[in-house]
């Protein structure tokens, strides 16, 4: 994980103070794991981490955003 990811909690969703939000889920049984975003044209893979932890930084996604 980025050293500029600011996270207050293991998982879900995060605003991030220099823009977008930070996803982040345990899911220790799937190889990949996908976001949908509401309305976006495709969907994110997320970056596995040690663990189980599945991450990603989506920079257009806000306070407000549906997934």
């Amino acid at each position: 994980m980025s050293s500029s990811i600011v996270r207050r909690f293991p998982v879900g969703a995060e605003v991030q103070p220099g823009g977008g939000t930070h996803f982040r889920v345990w899911a220790p049984a799937p190889a990949t794991v996908d976001l949908h975003i509401e309305g976006a044209a495709a969907s994110v893979q997320l970056d596995r981490e040690d663990e189980g932890y599945y991450s990603t930084l989506v920079a257009n996604a806000q306070a407000g955003t549906r997934y």
